[in-house]
């Protein structure tokens, strides 16, 4: 029996600074209190505000941000027993502890799709917001994915997705638009830049993977952003992945500033690290970006952006595959010149091509769906018993 809990620490190489971690923020209530929905990962709160104003929700920490004594206790308990992994054990345990009838996910975590497939009366929606290939996908068919409902954003998406859900997909919101409405208007053009930066102890698998994967890619478009800043004398403003908003570790948000400012060296550079509504007020700035799920949502608002997808990997994100290399808001190609001028094109130009972009992506990112929050609580709310 305790052969598979040893097998299982000498597998994450018995790692006491995490083990340290979790049990520094372990707590000890035994308050049981009815919970309508649990939403896998704390990181993903901001994507689910509006679920608060109809249901008792709660967000389990996945990161050892902290963790109820009791809800570990029956992780071990349901991991010495089964031969379920441990990570599944961990979520089986917070529904039992919750009583909770609805499980959502926003990320793409096979150990979310497979719960359905060990608890069958646990109802799952799943929210495609971020962007995948097919290839990234090709697990569900390993697994009989079975979800209950699930949210996505466009029609290429729903088309895939609808095997692996009990009902049609569902268009979803942005998740910006009410946020545009009570500001007042800005017309101060900026020029922005979208993070795509993850911390290189995210990748463990290839070596030089984050240098080829990141730095590469970023520095040629910053090198062409601070060529534009110095002889228009504007800012860069670099919106962070690690915000405070996010509750993201300082140590995170400090290392990506100083990521950027080597690249950066002049003092032309700013940074969004919180509070990303600010920027939501102003139709003439412009958002530069290699392929940020961020991008399209800003453009689906109608924010000027253009689009960089210039990594080359295996699982190339689906909406450019088909679209040449070079186009009015777009560039497949590391070409210095070409690129710049796109940029400052649609600096310069005040007039949005959101028409243009519908004609290239609005099958896989719908342009302003006309589904609310209102209605998505709605459909979340008939599958409660």
């Amino acid at each position: 029996m305790f052969k598979r809990l040893i097998s299982y620490l000498k597998k994450i190489n018995l790692r006491f600074d995490v083990i340290f971690k979790y049990f520094l923020n372990i707590y000890f209530s035994y308050k049981k209190k009815k919970i309508d929905i649990l939403v896998l990962d704390e990181k993903t709160k901001k994507n689910f505000f509006y679920l608060k104003k109809d249901f008792s929700i709660e967000f389990i920490p996945t990161r050892g941000e902290r963790v109820n004594f009791f809800i570990l206790l029956k992780t071990f308990w349901f991991f010495l027993f089964s031969k379920i992994s441990f990570f599944e054990c961990y979520i089986l345990a917070y529904i039992d502890y919750t009583k909770s009838q609805i499980l959502i996910s926003a990320v793409e975590n096979k150990k979310f799709f497979n719960i359905k497939n060990i608890r069958k009366n646990i109802k799952t929606v799943f929210f495609q917001y971020d962007f995948k290939s097919k290839e990234n996908l090709k697990f569900l068919n390993s697994i009989k994915a079975d979800i209950d409902l699930i949210f996505c954003t466009g029609p290429y998406w729903a088309n895939y997705l609808k095997k692996f859900s009990r009902k049609k997909p569902e268009f979803l919101p942005s998740l910006y638009n009410h946020k545009v409405k009570d500001l007042k208007k800005n017309d101060t053009k900026k020029l922005y830049y979208i993070s795509t930066y993850r911390h290189p102890s995210s990748y463990k698998s290839e070596n030089n993977f984050f240098h080829n994967f990141h730095y590469k890619k970023d520095f040629f478009l910053l090198k062409i952003l601070n060529e534009i800043s110095i002889k228009r004398n504007i800012k860069v403003n670099i919106i962070l992945t690690y915000k405070k908003d996010n509750n993201y570790p300082s140590k995170l948000i400090i290392e990506e500033k100083r990521y950027f400012k080597k690249m950066l060296p002049n003092k032309n550079i700013n940074f969004v690290d919180s509070n990303i509504k600010r920027i939501l007020n102003n139709n003439n700035s412009l958002f530069v970006n290699l392929d940020s799920a961020l991008g399209f949502q800003l453009a689906a608002i109608g924010k000027k952006c253009v689009f960089f997808p210039i990594r080359k990997r295996k699982n190339q994100q689906v909406q450019f595959n088909d679209m040449p290399n070079f186009g009015k808001f777009w560039s497949k190609k590391m070409n210095f010149i070409k690129v710049k001028n796109i940029i400052l094109d649609n600096y310069d130009n005040n007039l949005n091509h959101n028409l243009i972009m519908q004609k290239y992506i609005n099958n896989f990112f719908i342009i302003n769906p006309k589904i609310s929050f209102k209605e998505v609580n709605k459909k979340i709310s008939d599958l409660l018993t």
